[in-house]
């Protein structure tokens, strides 16, 4: 954040890296917003398929990461009231806390694969599908015979 002479202040949003967008808001002393978007040179001149490979992998990579992250929450909570009711069912030595302890190291292992893994196939297709759609990869050819 910067101020000029007539007090107004310059915030810069945005990763400053090539191919990227920023976004400028100018805040003048009365506190009025005046945004404006600058873009990057080099994103106007087009971007690369490499670039747009390593985006779609990037975008399918946190789609699974957050699915991953959903599905261990889930399953601690899952496996820490499931487990606390088979160790009370079972009737084990402390009642549920066995049970308490087994399902809160098991539920988030198995709802991460539950949740991440279809999430994480779904987002590689998507990935893949709009690649194709934009022409950056094909489908394979069948080699022809001579």
């Amino acid at each position: 954040m910067r101020a000029d002479s007539g007090g107004t202040y310059e915030i810069r949003y945005g990763t400053g890296l090539p191919g990227y967008s920023t976004a400028i808001a100018r805040i003048d002393a009365m506190g009025a917003d005046q945004p404006t978007s600058v873009s990057d040179p080099v994103s106007d001149a087009g971007s690369s398929a490499q670039a747009d490979i390593n985006n779609a992998l990037n975008q399918a990579g946190n789609e699974f990461m957050l699915a991953v992250t959903i599905g261990s929450v889930a399953g601690g909570i899952v496996g820490l009231v499931g487990g606390c009711v088979v160790g009370a069912v079972i009737g084990a030595i402390g009642g549920c806390i066995p049970g308490l302890a087994i399902g809160a190291a098991l539920g988030p292992i198995i709802g991460s694969a539950v949740v991440g893994i279809p999430v994480g196939i779904a987002a590689l297709v998507q990935a893949y599908n709009a690649l194709h759609a934009a022409g950056e990869v094909s489908a394979p050819v069948a080699a022809q015979p001579n």
